[in-house]
């Protein structure tokens, strides 16, 4: 027979596993709310940084094009290094830079997507060097920035680098020295023709040189 005093005590052992137990289970469930939204909170992360990476290479593209149809369209944008910024936009039937950012919305998250550029220097060896060396203006360093909103007061940013170089250059030929005009200065036009040979070439036997003179 158990006694009035044996049965209180085993109550409160009950009890009091009852709360212990209560209390692991607590802890094993704050554990696992934690990790399903850390899990989710990472998940989400991830599709926005493979969302910024395919604007980055977009991007590079876009800016490639567009060096391609005029070198000097990037090569002569007014401000240089990280204070620079612009994106790619199309006018008619070619594409120009433009100063700020463009917008892209995906999965309702927005992104500020622009690139800034800086001149590149070489060694003695042609390698690209970032102290000292000489002035390449046929490279630029092009860096395409993605950027969205996160939980901190700072953004997120994803970027990439590359180094875009002129391969070629637009010019125009002449046959003959007929159906052109006077010129005084130089002209980058495609439909112009220099008139006269005599006006403007200077060869100097001596010196083995062809001087085109105004």
């Amino acid at each position: 027979m158990i006694s009035e005093k044996s049965w209180r005590n085993r109550e409160g052992q009950t009890l009091i596993e009852i709360l212990i137990g209560l209390g692991v289970a607590a802890v094993i469930i704050g554990g696992a709310v934690y990790s399903i939204v850390f899990t989710l909170s990472s998940g989400s992360e991830t599709q926005k940084k493979q969302a910024a990476t395919g604007l980055a290479r977009e991007l590079i593209g876009q800016v490639r094009t567009l060096a391609d149809g005029n070198w000097l369209d990037l090569y002569d944008l007014p401000i240089k290094g990280d204070d620079g910024s612009y994106y790619v936009m199309s006018s008619g039937t070619i594409l120009v830079a433009t100063s700020g950012y463009q917008t892209a919305t995906i999965d309702a998250e927005n992104y500020k997507v622009f690139f800034s550029i800086k001149d590149v220097s070489r060694d003695v060896n042609d390698d690209i060097t970032e102290a000292g060396g000489n002035d390449d203006p046929s490279t630029q360093k092009v860096t395409a920035r993605v950027q969205w909103p996160a939980g901190g007061i700072s953004p997120s940013e994803f970027s990439i680098v590359d180094y875009i170089t002129r391969w070629r250059t637009r010019v125009f030929r002449q046959e003959d020295w007929s159906g052109g005009v006077s010129l005084t200065a130089t002209t980058t036009e495609k439909a112009t023709k220099i008139s006269s040979s005599t006006a403007f070439i200077e060869i100097n036997a001596a010196s083995g040189t062809i001087e085109l003179s105004l």
